[in-house]
C-alpha cells in the first residue's frame, strides 16, 4: 500500500504560494539592485563631468547645468531605491510567512508518514507472526 497524505492539495497550494512570494521578493530585490546600479552610473557620469576642463564661462555654465541635472536624477534615483527597498522588505516578510505556512504542513506530512510507516511495520509484523503460528500448526 502506498502512503497518501490527506492534505496534499493544501501542501501543493501552500508550496505554490510560497514559490510565488519568493519570485516577487527576488524580482523586487533585482529591481533595487538595478536602481543602485543606476545611482553608481550617475556618480560615474558626475565624476567624468567634473574631470573635464572648463576654460571658459559658457563651458562652466554648461558643466553646472549638467551637474545640476545629474544631481536631480540621482535624488530621484535614491528616492526610487528607497521605495524599492521598502517594497523588497515587505515582499520578504510575506515570503517568510508563506514559507512558515508551508513548513507547518510539511511537518504534518512528515509526522503522518512516520505514523503510517510504523503502522505498516506493525501490520507486517502481525502478518509474519500469524504466518509463523500457522506454519507451526501444520
Amino acid at each position: 500500500m502506498k502512503f497518501r497524505f490527506r492534505l496534499q492539495s493544501v501542501l501543493d497550494y501552500r508550496a505554490n504560494q510560497e514559490d510565488e512570494a519568493k519570485q516577487v521578493y527576488l524580482t523586487r530585490r533585482a529591481s533595487r539592485f538595478e536602481g543602485e546600479s543606476a545611482i553608481t552610473g550617475l556618480s560615474t557620469k558626475r565624476r567624468s563631468v567634473l574631470e573635464q576642463p572648463a576654460p571658459s564661462l559658457p563651458t562652466r555654465l554648461g558643466m553646472e547645468a549638467r551637474l545640476s541635472k545629474l544631481d536631480d536624477e540621482e535624488r530621484f534615483a535614491r528616492t526610487a531605491v528607497n521605495v524599492m527597498l521598502n517594497e523588497e522588505e515587505a515582499a520578504e516578510v510575506v515570503w517568510k510567512q508563506k514559507r512558515q505556512a508551508l513548513r507547518s504542513i510539511e511537518l504534518l506530512k512528515e509526522r503522518e508518514l512516520t505514523e503510517w510507516t510504523h503502522d505498516q511495520e506493525r501490520k507486517e509484523q502481525a502478518e509474519l507472526d500469524e504466518w509463523a503460528v500457522m506454519r507451526r500448526r501444520s
